[in-house]
């Protein structure tokens, strides 16, 4: 219900708006009435009411000195004036104030109806309105780091803008980062984080997003002032402020512990590249670049790094290149075989690249794509490359173009060519016997662990379709039936010594599960282990 209050110095008006007025239609209470305008502003002030209907003469305090100190102590309180003929042009010129409307006297109420349906709509529109503020105001807050991340994020893009808006958004966004102040930005990316984000469902991804904001801010705010927000996926900047020198002395002390409090609580490795002084805010996107120049040159540094451009050496203006030479160097030397001069080839290669450090990091792959590519064509020329390696090559490549560093990218070219001069070996010699050997020296260090037929295939660099297909043919049984064999060679030597349990043997011999253990058993000998031990002792 909507509370009004009625002032009139005229008792009979006073009750017949009070008692002959069917308010409750229109959804009004009466809270109050007044006979004068102070009683009226000391009942309103008390009763805060929704509508106030007054008199405009009235003694002691008239009805627009009244409707004056009400607007100015209720703003939402809507106002109606009741008046004589005599008083109109007056009314007319109070009305100014922002009162609803005016009722002459002697009071019709069809009239009064008309006036009160459009004062009591005013007021539910005006709750609408407030409503809709109110839910503003709502979002506004929920979304607040959002917009205090934007902001950061423009702030090192192009510096903020203009400064009498800039002040503005820092009040708005309640951050303190005075104009003229001295600022440096760092840049904290996750090591290798193609390969550790991807696989994440989102709410992981969200998840290790936030812990490592708030790890790093607990650092920062343990040291200096400043803040940290996400970039993009798996990189996150540091805003920070410098209030003295000696908070210059503690960056890299700070850095050191926040990567290493990452590593600890979040098991992952980062790579931190610190910018340039920025005497003003204006200033931060140079000092936002200078920091992402330096954490590229993890391509060549390697990870879990802090640097600075300061710390790197110049370099040459000249880019390495690859040359028809080195290639054809390369084929020749994978067509021997000779894995011992590839690798040395393929070093140097990488240590001359490494020592240019002026290659992006597409560059560093394209390169190491080429060589690789060189590799696959010798296959073709060998009639190697069949469906299977085409398979591994594209795991190889997959691969190649997720790695972050020339170190990683030169093992994964190293290992990649190792397995092209096995394979040319294995061609060449057609020594099937050595790889059944080296199978079942396998089988033999590794039968007690969970062995499966690509750890196999991976340790001899062998496709497992092949390694599959040729122990077959030399030795007349699968790989899984040879291991099982072995196996069980080895549990029924063990029961034989009663000191072992009989999940004890299952454990040594490969199966984590005692009943399958006894069922493979009982189909290899036609006996459970138990009654084979009761049968032989």
């Amino acid at each position: 219900m909507y509370k009004l209050l009625i002032a009139d110095d005229e008792s009979l008006t006073r009750k017949g708006l009070r008692d002959y007025v069917n308010w409750s239609r229109f959804g009004i209470t009466v809270c109050g009435v007044a006979d004068d305008g102070t009683t009226a502003l000391q009942l309103a002030e008390e009763l805060k009411p929704d509508i106030v209907l007054t008199d405009v003469k009235m003694p002691t305090m008239d009805g627009i000195r009244l409707s004056m100190e009400l607007r100015a102590r209720l703003k939402h309180v809507k106002i109606l004036f009741i008046s004589g003929h005599n008083d109109i042009e007056y009314v007319k010129s109070a009305l100014q104030l922002n009162a609803v409307d005016y009722i002459l006297k002697p009071l019709n109420f069809a009239e009064l109806d008309k006036v009160m349906e459009r004062v009591v709509e005013l007021i539910r529109e005006d709750e609408r309105q407030r409503d809709m503020m109110d839910r503003m105001n709502t979002k506004l807050l929920q979304s607040m780091p959002l917009l205090k991340e934007k902001f950061l994020m423009t702030l090192i893009r192009d510096g903020g803008g203009e400064a009498a808006a800039l002040d503005e958004k820092l009040k708005l966004l309640d951050i303190t980062l005075p104009a003229e102040g001295r600022y440096i930005v760092a840049v904290v990316r996750i090591d290798d984080s193609a390969d550790k984000l991807s696989p994440m469902p989102e709410r992981e991804k969200q998840l290790l997003a936030f812990a490592v904001i708030n790890i790093c801010q607990e650092v920062i705010d343990s040291n200096m002032e400043g803040y940290v927000f996400e970039n993009r996926s798996g990189e996150y900047v540091c805003l920070l402020r410098l209030a003295s020198s000696e908070a210059d002395d503690r960056l890299y002390g700070m850095f050191s512990d926040m990567k290493l409090t990452l590593g600890k609580l979040l098991k992952i490795s980062v790579t931190i590249g610190i910018g340039h002084t920025a005497e003003v805010l204006g200033e931060l996107p140079e000092s936002y670049y200078a920091a992402s120049q330096a954490a590229n040159h993890k391509l060549f540094l390697g990870k879990n790094q802090i640097i600075t451009l300061d710390s790197l050496q110049a370099h040459s203006g000249t880019t390495f290149r690859l040359t028809g030479q080195d290639l054809e160097l390369c084929a020749s030397l994978l067509k021997a075989g000779d894995h011992e001069k590839t690798a040395a080839l393929i070093s140097g290669l990488f240590a001359q690249l490494s020592e240019y450090r002026n290659a992006s990091l597409r560059y560093c792959q394209n390169t190491a794509m080429q060589l690789m590519l060189t590799g696959s064509g010798l296959l073709f020329e060998l009639k190697l490359h069949d469906d299977s390696w085409s398979a591994r090559e594209l795991d190889f490549s997959d691969r190649l173009f997720r790695l972050e560093t020339v170190d990683d990218m030169k093992r994964l070219l190293l290992d990649y060519f190792k397995l092209i001069c096995n394979l040319i070996h294995t061609k060449r010699d057609n020594h099937s016997g050595l790889v059944v050997e080296q199978v079942k020296q396998y089988v033999g260090k590794h039968f007690h662990s969970d062995l499966t037929i690509n750890d196999i295939a991976a340790h001899i660099y062998l496709t497992s379709t092949y390694v599959c297909l040729l122990f077959k043919q030399e030795t007349g049984e699968t790989i899984n039936e040879y291991v099982t064999k072995v196996r069980m060679e080895k549990a029924i030597g063990m029961l034989a010594d009663l000191k072992y349990k009989l999940y004890d043997i299952s454990s040594a011999v490969g199966y984590s599960d005692s009943s399958y253990f006894s069922k493979i058993f009982k189909k290899h000998t036609g006996l459970t282990p138990s009654e084979f031990r009761g049968k032989y002792q």
